[in-house]
């Protein structure tokens, strides 16, 4: 994506680091803290990206991004799908399955913390904010790309526990 790590002048000056913050930092500044400096992308993004962050307490915290013009989803580690490309143990496969995640899009970290009831308003408002954008291709750090028809069903299917627990 043009600009996403770039500018015509080099690399983007001055911008914060949008990775989520290594277990050492969070120990020491917790992510409330973390996150909340982040109030959005450079300005130079404007009208390119849109930017949403969610924080699940000191050991989890997310930021995801959308790329309006294409319609593409940044999810990072918010939404998994193994494949067996990705799942190259029965190891592996039988964790993805456990998971919900093999052949299927998914989001454990945030269900996970849902079912366990904390930070459930937070979630609640993330995936809402999420389910609202125009997403017609997901990019997970962890499997395969999701695009065409289907795509925003798979966003829906991956946080339709939220449904089933109101």
């Amino acid at each position: 994506v043009p600009g996403l790590l770039t500018s015509d002048s080099g690399p983007v000056p001055a911008f914060k680091d949008y990775r989520t913050p290594p277990l050492e930092r969070l120990k020491r500044e917790r992510a409330p803290q973390v996150l909340q400096d982040v109030d959005g992308p450079p300005q130079s993004w404007n009208g390119t990206f849109e930017m949403e962050s969610f924080i699940g307490g000191p050991l989890f915290s997310e930021i995801v991004f959308l790329h309006k013009k294409s319609g593409t989803l940044i999810a990072s580690d918010l939404l998994l799908q193994v494949d067996e490309v990705y799942a190259r143990s029965r190891f592996a496969q039988t964790l993805a399955e456990k998971n919900d995640i093999y052949k299927n899009l998914g989001a454990p970290v945030i269900k996970n913390l849902f079912k366990a009831k904390k930070f459930k308003e937070e979630a609640l408002n993330f995936v809402e904010k999420l389910c609202r954008w125009n997403v017609r291709c997901i990019v997970p750090t962890h499997g395969a790309i999701v695009q065409g028809k289907g795509t925003k069903d798979a966003l829906f299917g991956a946080f339709e526990f939220i449904a089933k627990d109101k």
